[in-house]
């Protein structure tokens, strides 16, 4: 009874191409015992594989593809739509606007912070010298002086202390244009809001949102 044939990788040169061999069933036909070079069939040199055994279906047969299992801990965005950004992210920065730490602050800087949030995409602008904040399309067309980019998951993380944001600046996590040092001046007040925020969140009963 003929075996069905194995298919074994080619070696150097022909590494990808795959050539049929007879053998036994499923399994590589072992080297020759005169074999002068051993590394030819050896399965790896240092840390790399030179000869790999595929094992395959007979021909005719539907080869099944399998995907690689998804990454453990990856998960989805932590903001359903953009009107939960808008909820909570625009929330947190319409209280930071009118507190008065904040006022002092940019007292004559004409700071205005374009936030532009992707997963899910959002635009939020802070208009600090006029104390407000403008979300969605009325945002798009507004002028600011700072443009922040930076993931929606990631402005949620801030908000509780657990992005250290110049080490996300500095890993591209967090994208800061424009004048960048008045901006930077609000990083040690906003340590002051990392409860008020997790309290809306508390209070508006999404302690989902929470990061433990």
């Amino acid at each position: 009874m003929a075996h069905p044939p194995t298919y074994v990788a080619g070696q150097r040169a022909s590494r990808h191409r795959l050539r049929v061999l007879g053998g036994a069933p499923w399994s590589a036909r072992p080297p020759p015992a005169d074999a002068r070079d051993s590394r030819r069939f050896s399965p790896f040199v240092g840390a790399k594989s030179l000869f790999r055994e595929v094992w395959a279906r007979p021909p005719g047969c539907q080869t099944e593809l399998r995907h690689a299992p998804e990454a453990k801990g990856r998960s989805m965005s932590t903001f359903a739509n953009a009107d939960e950004v808008y909820t909570y992210i625009g929330g947190i920065f319409e209280i930071a606007t009118k507190e008065q730490s904040f006022i002092d602050a940019t007292a004559g800087t004409g700071l205005v912070i374009k936030l532009i949030q992707t997963d899910p995409d959002a635009v939020i602008v802070i208009d600090f010298p006029g104390q407000k904040v403008a979300t969605g399309d009325a945002a798009q067309s507004m002028d600011s002086t700072v443009q922040l980019r930076m993931s929606s998951d990631n402005s949620n993380r801030f908000w509780q202390g657990k992005l250290n944001f110049t080490l996300a600046m500095a890993q591209r996590k967090v994208k800061l244009d424009g004048k960048r040092s008045v901006a930077l001046k609000l990083l040690p007040l906003t340590t002051g809001l990392f409860d008020v925020y997790k309290k809306l969140l508390v209070d508006s009963g999404r302690e989902d949102l929470l990061i433990r």
